[in-house]
């Protein structure tokens, strides 16, 4: 039991130290699941304050992401009429602002759509530093040429989930 004190506490120091677990030592399978764990408690911390961010900042959201393409000023609207115009086709293209009635059938409706769109646009906002825990936890187990491959996962990883 003295044994599983003094590696905790050996484990708690390398974190506070801020050594990275890259160097080359043995771990044991319970190190590795405590390490894991702490990369999934970094990721989720993140993951709430994002979420919290959103909630907080709701109508904003509603506003100009959810609701966004109800605006007769919306981007695709002109970019598309442009574009028939340009192509010679008229308005072809062009879309009159879209009409959204909204109906909420439960009590709660409202705030638990609130609720999930905050935790799914958590994610989303998290998702570059969820990527960067999971590859500090995979990168120490990768050799040199596998590392030299994957360098720059991070951005471009990042970058696709982003793109719209």
């Amino acid at each position: 039991m003295a044994e599983q004190t003094s590696d905790r506490k050996s484990f708690f120091k390398r974190i506070s130290s801020g050594k990275e677990s890259s160097e080359k030592e043995e771990m044991t399978f319970f190190d590795h699941i405590e390490e894991l764990r702490w990369h999934i408690v970094r990721s989720i911390i993140a993951w709430l304050v994002a979420a919290i961010a959103i909630f907080v900042g709701i109508d904003w959201v509603y506003d100009n992401i959810i609701l966004a393409p109800a605006n007769e000023n919306f981007v695709t609207y002109g970019a598309l009429c442009r574009f028939g115009n340009w192509l010679h086709l008229g308005n072809a293209f062009c879309m009159p602002p879209v009409k959204i009635n909204f109906q909420v059938t439960v009590v709660n409706g409202t705030f638990t759509s609130a609720i999930t769109i905050a935790m799914i646009g958590g994610i989303i906002a998290a998702f570059p530093y969820i990527f960067w825990e999971l590859w500090r936890f995979v990168k120490p187990a990768l050799s040199p040429k596998e590392i030299k491959y994957a360098r720059g996962s991070i951005f471009w990883v990042s970058l696709c989930f982003l793109q719209v």
